[in-house]
């Protein structure tokens, strides 16, 4: 990205332009940046990834729940190009949509299928988030994400726990 980049999203960061100079050449002096050239034109590369990283998502009170019992081991997403930066060890903080509670699980593994039927096809109900005698529909998701987008995404089953963090 460019310096241009990140003065573009200050009013985001909440940031003002001085702000964002200090922190973009303190994390080149660290190394977690790499900088080519110079003025508003330089560039910087990530040179490295913290080990674990936290992502925040929201979750209806149901999962949730099921996941914070531990019977919902499996969260279900589009692979999008928030869920493609997740990997195995980085945390996720689910929010519960209703009560705003959170809690913090950690990313066990992550499966990459082309839609949800395929998805479905490899994990139990009980992990996907059904109860027993609940059938499990992979047209469930449509309430979530339609058609178009599951094309273009595909879907992702990211296998978790509970952590102790």
């Amino acid at each position: 990205f460019t310096r241009k980049d990140v003065l573009r999203d200050l009013p985001s960061l909440k940031l003002t332009p001085r702000q964002a100079s200090y922190r973009l050449a303190y994390m080149v002096k660290n190394g977690t940046l790499i900088k080519e050239g110079q003025g508003n034109g330089a560039t910087y590369n990530i040179s490295q990834r913290p080990d674990c990283m936290y992502f925040y998502m929201n979750l209806n009170p149901e999962p949730f729940e099921a996941i914070k019992s531990g019977k919902k081991t499996v969260e279900m997403r589009l692979n999008d190009n928030k869920r493609r930066a997740l990997r195995t060890g980085d945390l996720i903080v689910f929010t519960n949509t209703e009560t705003k509670e959170e809690m913090i699980v950690e990313i066990l593994d992550k499966i990459v299928y082309t839609d949800f039927h395929e998805l479905y096809k490899h994990h139990n109900k009980i992990s996907i988030g059904y109860s027993e005698n609940e059938t499990a529909d992979p047209d469930d998701m449509l309430e979530y994400y339609d058609k178009k987008r599951i094309k273009k995404y595909g879907a992702l089953a990211i296998v978790i726990r509970l952590s102790n963090k």
